[in-house]
């Protein structure tokens, strides 16, 4: 059950993500709160205006998992996802709205978090969210 995705600039590697087994609330926040942020990146675009519902199943359709995720207009907005990719772990919340840190006003902003560490598999499913989030926004428009 993975899912490869080879990129404009990915020339000769592929980033495969995977579900793999489900994480709990608990193990996530455990890892959440002990992780570093490796990468924070606005995206450029706001949230996807899907219901909850769609987007949980776009974001399932690419192997990557919805944890939890805040109800339609609540400011700040996020949601917690992860996935597997190559033996690591990738955890990432997005963000919109929170008065606390800049740029998050009109556009989502990813904070990814991993274990072990992967940059190419971080680059690969920042690239895959991108992706699936701007086809969200086209479609609600």
């Amino acid at each position: 059950k993975e899912v490869l995705i080879s990129g404009p600039d990915d020339t000769e590697e592929e980033i495969s993500l995977s579900l793999g087994p489900p994480l709990s609330h608990e193990t996530f926040e455990k890892m959440w709160l002990d992780l570093e942020i490796l990468r924070r990146q606005t995206l450029g675009f706001p949230r996807p205006r899907a219901a909850p519902d769609t987007l949980q199943a776009a974001l399932q359709m690419v192997k990557i998992q919805t944890l939890a995720f805040t109800p339609g207009d609540t400011v700040p907005w996020k949601a917690y996802i992860y996935t597997r990719s190559t033996g690591t772990l990738i955890l990432a919340e997005l963000l919109q709205g929170d008065l606390q840190a800049p740029g998050t006003d009109e556009s989502l902003v990813v904070s990814v978090k991993q274990q072990p560490v992967n940059q190419h598999a971080i680059r690969g499913f920042v690239s895959i969210l991108k992706s699936v989030l701007r086809t969200l926004n086209v479609d609600s428009l």
